[in-house]
């Protein structure tokens, strides 16, 4: 998830000084944002993809990943909706 500086700024006020403008903010790149002892104890995860997609638990064993069109990839997804329906639900 990609931040502005407004954003940061509200969850840590000292960045406000670090990054007088939103263009220093803006080309800075990430791994220099923070300083070290800022990092201590976050939370590191690993992105594989950013893509928008509807996963579809295949009898409880694995999901498959369906990408959503490239049409929808273009905006952010403000609202999700989470259902437990089956394929003969749908056609019914």
């Amino acid at each position: 998830m990609v931040h502005n500086r407004l954003v940061v700024i509200d969850q840590i006020p000292s960045i406000k000084k670090r990054f007088e403008t939103f263009g220093k903010f803006a080309t800075t790149p990430f791994v220099n944002v923070f300083m070290n002892e800022e990092l201590d104890g976050a939370f590191t995860g690993k992105v594989n993809s950013l893509a928008s997609v509807v996963l579809i638990n295949n009898k409880g064993k694995a999901f498959a990943v369906d990408r959503l069109p490239d049409l929808a990839q273009l905006s952010v997804i403000n609202d999700m909706l989470i259902e437990d329906v089956t394929w003969m639900e749908i056609w019914m």
